[in-house]
């Protein structure tokens, strides 16, 4: 189960966010809420989330320094923005910091959050996989090695030590 950050000064959309998505059905922990960057930062350094979803803008700290942040200490961190703002300069700081989504809150539906976590959750269960299997693959490739090894071994001390 993945863990889910909730982030945002506005307390309406905490509570709808956390009630109007089914965390547990779609694998997903909802691991807190947070009404500012700064609350949510000091949980993220001892348990980072793997999604974060904040807004932007936040008293004690903005949402895009927490996304900082928190992708130095969990590089591989989701993150979607939740905004009122549709000015291109805070997309375009978010596509800096390598976010995955940016939604506007006055036009946010729950239903499409819930179809965005579930594509985040997706591609973390095939990185997961993809993991597993390279890590197995070098697991039989060392192996492999040793078997080769052994059989060499073998080879040579069933050799004669003179050949006629």
């Amino acid at each position: 189960m993945y863990n889910v950050m909730l982030v945002d000064d506005d307390y309406p959309v905490i509570e709808l966010l956390s009630e109007a998505i089914s965390w547990n059905e779609l694998g997903l922990n909802l691991m807190g809420s947070y009404e500012n960057g700064m609350s949510a930062w000091e949980d993220a350094k001892s348990s980072p989330p793997d999604i974060l979803i904040t807004d932007i803008g936040m008293p004690k700290m903005n949402g895009l320094e927490l996304s900082a942040r928190i992708k130095e200490v969990k590089a591989d961190v989701r993150i979607a923005i939740l905004s009122c703002h549709n000015e291109f300069q805070y997309a375009q700081q978010a596509m800096r910091l390598n976010v995955q989504d940016y939604l506007l809150k006055d036009t946010l539906d729950p239903e499409e959050l819930a179809q965005l976590l579930k594509r985040f959750k997706q591609a973390m269960d095939e990185e997961a996989q993809k993991g597993w299997e390279q890590s197995r693959m070098i697991h039989l490739v060392d192996e492999s090695r040793e078997l080769r090894k052994e059989q060499s071994l073998k080879n040579f001390i069933h050799q004669p030590l003179l050949s006629p």
